[in-house]
This record gives structure tokens, C-alpha cells and sequence, in this order.
């Protein structure tokens, strides 16, 4: 087996199970009705994470100025693969669903995102 090959392999295999592990919160959350237990703080900044991740993933990925850039400061074209950017933006529409039953699933009384949390997206 080839070194390109494994590597490959290994990217497909995180890309799976890292998407594979935001299901079953949207799962939960659906089967209940409810987002009671969820760290609503959590959900927001997954939707800053990933939107962040993915903007990052399809800049490198697809904006050829940007890699021309990089390339002429690095002498050679973005570490990004397929799966990078797959894995970006299927998270970010996970995640934008978790974000999307936050305001439309029943929440505990005092269930709320922090001041911390909205002072970071701010930012």
C-alpha cells in the first residue's frame, strides 16, 4: 500500500466518524422534543467553530488567488483534501440544525448561552 493511499484512507475514516458524532445529540434532541441538558453555549460556538472551519477549508480549497498565495510564500499548494472541506460544511449544517432545535425545541426555565459565550461571537 501506497503512503497516498493510507493517507487518503485515514482522512475518509476521520471524516466519518468526526460527522458520525454530531448525529446523536440532533438525534436526542429530536426524539425528546427537547434541548433540556444541552449547553446551549455549546451549540452556539459549534456554529462559530464550524462556520470558521469551513470558510478556512473552501478559502484554501477553491479561491485561487488565495492559493497562489500560498503557494508563493510556502512553495507548495494548501494541506486541504477533499474530505477537509466535506467534513467542514457537513458539520457546519449538523451543527446549524443542533443551533436551529435550540429555538424551536421546549428549554429548561433558566436554560440560556452565557454572556462569555455571546461576548466571544461578538468578537
Amino acid at each position: 500500500m501506497n503512503l497516498e493511499l493510507i493517507i487518503g484512507l485515514c482522512g475518509v475514516i476521520y471524516c466519518a466518524l468526526w460527522s458520525f458524532s454530531l448525529y446523536p445529540q440532533v438525534l436526542m434532541n429530536y426524539r425528546r422534543g427537547s434541548v433540556q441538558g444541552m449547553s446551549l453555549d455549546f451549540a452556539v460556538l459549534n456554529v462559530l467553530g464550524f462556520s470558521a472551519y469551513a470558510l478556512y477549508t473552501c478559502l484554501l480549497s477553491y479561491d485561487q488567488s488565495l492559493r497562489t498565495s500560498f503557494w508563493e510564500k510556502y512553495h507548495k499548494f494548501p494541506p486541504v483534501e477533499l474530505q477537509d472541506v466535506a467534513f467542514a460544511v457537513h458539520g457546519l449544517i449538523i451543527v446549524v440544525v443542533n443551533q436551529w432545535q435550540v429555538y424551536v425545541l421546549e428549554r429548561g426555565a433558566k436554560q440560556r448561552v452565557s454572556y462569555i459565550t455571546w461576548l466571544i461571537c461578538a468578537g
